[in-house]
């Protein structure tokens, strides 16, 4: 009895953390699954509205992912959750044995699976999402005799949290930037004699030594874009304008060639793998202190208000600097509370 308890939870239990950290490599950098998902958009040739909304297509698919992951691990309305585990196993199987064996596979360098973390092959890829299909097939059968759902309803109150948790984790971000950035512009990264970083001036000469530079005695904000900024952009950035008149920081815009040409400020170009790669959002800002990043924001959402003085930058700038670690604190307690919450509903008396 003792046997059959631990072999019909241990299933779904090890699907469910499979599922678990595949949606949060994805989930925690969902401007690269968005991209990766454009990939796939246009070797199926959905391109045009599809790709218009891959960053909404990329959280739906990482909150599925994290959300599912967390039934199976708590055991929650395990018969449906089955079925939904093994039809989206299913979809992957087929979607990556395509990249596997035909000529997709050669437009598309990476499947995606565990975002930006590590990359495995086409074929590898196949016969991992194989291999979770047979698991997914198996826990259909583990729970074949169970009903749909419960006969009380009990674990609503979980999967309402479950939800949450799992739609956080990409939208947050989304708005704010990776909290764990597993590209090679983390912060606290050194930009001195980076293989990959380099920029250029006006005239297409490259000084990215005489950038890093400025940030030697000062810090240095760097406004990257991949798009033309508008007007209320430049307004958001009026405060450091103002910083920088006032000899508090060095500021400069970096873009792509022939971009933003009209401004004021001191603009340098670079290519759009780096600025794809160094800030994971269209626009953001970056603080270098002594060659090093220091924080970064995605301009749509940084303290504007906040910042009012070099000191109170250099402040933020410390306090973005450990993002990382708030984050990972804010995981564990979410998912404890999780936990929690359905300690409390299978405690709960039925009626």
């Amino acid at each position: 009895m003792l046997k059959k308890h631990y072999s019909s939870h241990l299933l779904p239990a090890l699907l469910g953390i499979i599922f678990l950290i595949s949606g949060w490599f994805k989930g925690v950098d969902p401007y690269g699954t968005s991209l990766q998902t454009e990939e796939y958009f246009r070797v199926w040739g959905m391109d045009g509205a599809w790709c218009k909304y891959s960053m909404v297509w990329a959280i739906v698919l990482c909150t599925g992912e994290l959300f599912l992951g967390l039934l199976l691990v708590f055991g929650i309305f395990r018969k449906p959750t089955a079925w939904a585990a093994c039809l989206l196993m299913a979809f992957f199987t087929v979607v990556t044995g395509d990249l596997a064996f035909t000529a997709a596979g050669t437009a598309i360098q990476d499947c995606g699976c565990f975002g930006e973390a590590f990359k495995i092959s086409h074929e590898a890829t196949f016969f991992k999402n194989l291999l979770l299909l047979v698991l997914a097939i198996g826990n259909i059968l583990a729970v074949r005799h169970e009903r749909l759902f419960p006969k009380h309803g009990v674990g609503k109150w979980t999967v309402l949290a479950c939800l949450i948790f799992a739609t956080a984790i990409p939208v947050h971000s989304a708005l704010f930037l990776p909290p764990a950035d597993f590209l090679p512009y983390n912060r606290g990264t050194n930009l001195d004699g980076h293989p990959d970083f380099a920029v250029f001036n006006r005239q297409y000469e490259e000084v990215t030594d005489s950038l890093l530079n400025l940030s030697g005695s000062k810090p240095l904000a760097i406004i990257t874009t991949r798009k033309e900024l508008m007007a209320e952009d430049w307004k958001k950035l009026k405060t450091f304008s103002t910083l920088a008149k006032q000899g508090d920081i060095a500021l400069c815009l970096m873009s792509l060639p022939e971009q933003n040409k009209r401004n004021t400020m001191e603009t340098y170009y670079a290519d759009e793998v780096t600025l794809k790669s160094i800030l994971r959002s269209e626009k953001g800002v970056l603080i270098v202190e002594n060659s090093i990043i220091r924080a970064k924001w995605n301009l749509d959402t940084y303290p504007t208000k906040l910042i009012r003085h070099t000191t109170r930058l250099k402040q933020l700038a410390a306090w973005n600097s450990w993002v990382a670690y708030r984050y990972g604190f804010c995981l564990l307690a979410g998912f404890l509370l999780i936990v929690w919450i359905r300690k409390k509903e299978k405690q709960a008396p039925q009626g």
